[in-house]
């Protein structure tokens, strides 16, 4: 169900059930609902018409015969369906099965990352895609548009991204947003290939832009926002979200394994009782599997609210503002005339998951009953094929680099200086990077992962790049040796002998099982690399970002050793 115009007949249906003219689909008769726009709980009728609310009010039609009648309990109320502002669809799930989970907690709508369709498919192959996953029917799938300009074919990350790919992707109606933009340092350098999609996005196209601004300052925030950027994701702090409100960005507040601030930061905001918290939104961020479920946004909501955030606000965050902020709540975020049918039933105000969920006027999840509405995976798989059946070779004699890449968290690295003659430390790990020709190696050393892994392989990383790290190199191989039978994952031998895997069919990085079941091995993986020794929450995490080369401070490239901050190759990766 899309953001697409009714016809002529769907509108003057939905006109003459607002009138009573014509029976409602379904009659929610004398429910508590939430008004987000008053901020009052009412005690109103609804009626749904197709796919569309056509009224709520006081009005009772004589004759309801042909009407589903949907009565609640006394402390029940009906609320928006929920808005993820901000999704990562392929973080080992993919997006149908992303959506489809979504849907069944509350949340309707999501805005989804676009780069992994950006590597994997030709624009054209990707607007089919999103169109497909449009006529599922469960789920509303929303993207924004990636526009950083190359990296000089530093990154795959970074490359294919022109004004072209921007005109073809901003004329569908599915795409509400420019970003997740990381590439603001070439920008105030003056690039004008950004500064070309950017004019076209923000003057032709009237898109809002969110861009990617961990640890910024002051000074680069006013000027990214006199660049055009509307939205911000990455404050750590209550300050840093306050700072962002003054400069009129709008700030979605994290709450996933790696960056669980949002309990923190509501409860810094709530003792500021005169802050104006309307530009607001809540978001996990691309939570990992592991993590997912505490993430959505019915917890969300409870946290928040726990944090001494007002009820209404805390729903707002999840429904009204995201709406406003995407110029889309005309359709979506409100329970009122006009507005796509998505609405959760709670059982209080206090308890934001939804016992039913109607999305788009059809049931999704009724009286804690889930209704078979899944769709086959046939057809994204077609777009996600497996990686290509070679055998990747390894050079296992290469000389290893002199630099290393030191984990300071799950996703923060540094480099230390290596010497390959010496036994590996107790934290020390052989690390070899094979980009995803299979043509270009790199070997060097890892610190802060491990402390007992025998091997791993894994081709789960930002680039679609294979990883390989390990004590012993044998069993680095074997892991490598594997992972060409999946079809692309991730596989590890821990020193009690057990190997633990994730398939990842589709493109090495997504999985075509279904949430549930995918949680179950990504778990597994995590408690058996921490029995390992990793240090930190969520290894998959670490494994996706050493290739990312928006992140501080040593990523690892088909050209080598990549050091962001000064764009320096250390140590330049070798032909096989």
């Amino acid at each position: 169900m899309s953001i697409k115009k009714l016809s002529m007949s769907q509108h003057q249906q939905l006109i003459k059930t607002a009138l009573g003219m014509e029976p409602p689909d379904i009659c929610f008769h004398q429910v508590n609902l939430l008004n987000v726009y008053n901020g009052k709980i009412e005690k109103k009728n609804i009626w749904i018409k197709g796919d569309r609310i056509a009224y709520t009010g006081d009005n009772i039609l004589s004759d309801y015969s042909s009407s589903e009648v949907v009565t609640l309990k006394d402390n029940q109320l009906v609320v928006p369906g929920y808005i993820e502002p901000h999704a990562h669809p392929n973080q080992m799930y993919n997006p149908l099965t992303l959506g489809e989970f979504l849907s069944e907690k509350g949340t309707a709508v999501s805005i989804n990352d676009n780069l992994s369709l950006f590597m994997n498919m030709e624009t054209e192959q990707a607007l089919n895609l999103i169109n497909e996953l449009d006529q599922t029917g469960t789920h509303l799938w929303l993207w924004w548009a990636y526009f950083d300009a190359e990296e000089q074919q530093i990154s795959d990350q970074e490359t294919r991204f022109s004004l072209g790919d921007i005109r073809e992707w901003s004329q569908s109606p599915l795409v509400v947003q420019g970003g997740e933009f990381t590439a603001w340092p070439k920008l105030t350098a003056g690039n004008e290939d950004l500064t070309n999609m950017i004019l076209f996005l923000k003057q032709e196209s009237n898109k809002r832009m969110e861009a990617h601004l961990p640890g910024a300052s002051i000074k680069t925030l006013n000027a990214l926002a006199a660049a055009g950027m509307t939205a911000d994701h990455e404050s750590m702090t209550a300050k840093e979200v306050i700072d962002r409100l003054s400069l009129g960005y709008y700030t979605a507040i994290r709450y996933s394994s790696i960056r669980p601030d949002l309990p923190l930061i509501f409860r810094e905001l709530s003792q500021n009782p005169d802050l104006d918290l309307s530009r607001l939104m809540m978001t996990n961020d691309g939570a990992s599997v592991n993590f997912l479920e505490r993430a959505t946004h019915s917890e969300m909501i409870k946290l928040a609210i726990k944090e001494n955030i007002k009820p209404v606000d805390a729903y707002r965050f999840a429904t009204l503002y995201p709406a406003v902020y995407y110029r889309i709540d005309d359709l979506l975020g409100g329970i009122a005339p006009g507005r796509i049918a998505h609405l959760n039933i709670i059982d209080d105000l206090y308890e934001p998951a939804p016992s039913s969920v109607l999305f788009a006027g059809k049931w999704t999840y009724k009286n804690g009953i889930k209704m078979e509405r899944h769709s086959d995976l046939s057809f994204i798989k077609r777009y996600f094929p497996k990686i290509h059946q070679r055998k990747m070779n390894v050079d296992l004699s290469q000389k290893s680099e002199n630099t290393g890449i030191k984990l300071l968290n799950d996703v923060i690295t540094k480099s230390y200086t290596v010497d390959s003659a010496s036994p590996l430390d107790e934290d020390e790990c052989h690390l070899i990077y094979i980009d995803k020709t299979g043509n270009q190696q790199l070997k060097t050393r890892i610190k802060g992962f491990s402390k007992s892994l025998y091997g791993l392989a894994s081709t789960y990383s930002a680039s679609q790049d294979t990883i390989l790290i390990g004590k012993d190199i044998d069993y680095m191989q074997r892991a490598l040796q594997q992972i060409e039978r999946l079809g692309g994952g991730i596989i590890a031998f821990t020193a009690d002998g057990k190997k633990t895997e994730i398939p990842l069919p589709m493109s090495g990085i997504m999985s075509d099982l279904p949430i549930s079941k995918l949680k179950g091995l990504a778990s597994d993986f995590t408690k058996a690399l921490k029995k390992s020794g990793f240090p930190f929450d969520d290894p998959a995490y670490s494994l996706l970002f050493l290739t990312a080369t928006h992140l501080p401070s040593v990523r690892l490239t088909s050209k080598g050793l990549y050091t962001v901050k000064n764009k320096k190759i250390l140590g330049e990766t070798t032909k096989l």
